[in-house]
């Protein structure tokens, strides 16, 4: 996961630039500057690693601290939280 942690980074832009326009293309790349990817990849990979009765509890675990690292950007950023 970390070694393609650049794609990843690329799709989160290109779904943040589909959620809110190509008019806010530089608050998309501030998310992206803003959020630790590396650090959830880093837990999303534990989870996946994790004993099988723990690995659910650990993904929803790594994905919870995502979409709040998300939502802090998404704020910081001067966006609003989209609900498509």
């Amino acid at each position: 996961l970390r070694a393609r942690q650049n794609e990843y980074r690329d799709a989160m832009k290109e779904n943040c630039i589909r959620d809110y326009g190509t008019a806010k293309q530089k608050q998309c790349q501030c998310i992206i500057n803003e959020v630790d990817y590396g650090t959830y990849l880093s837990d999303l990979e534990r989870g996946l690693n994790a004993d099988p009765q723990i690995r659910m509890e650990e993904l929803q675990k790594a994905e919870r601290m995502r979409e709040d690292l998300e939502t802090t950007a998404i704020k910081f950023c001067g966006l609003r939280i989209s609900r498509n």
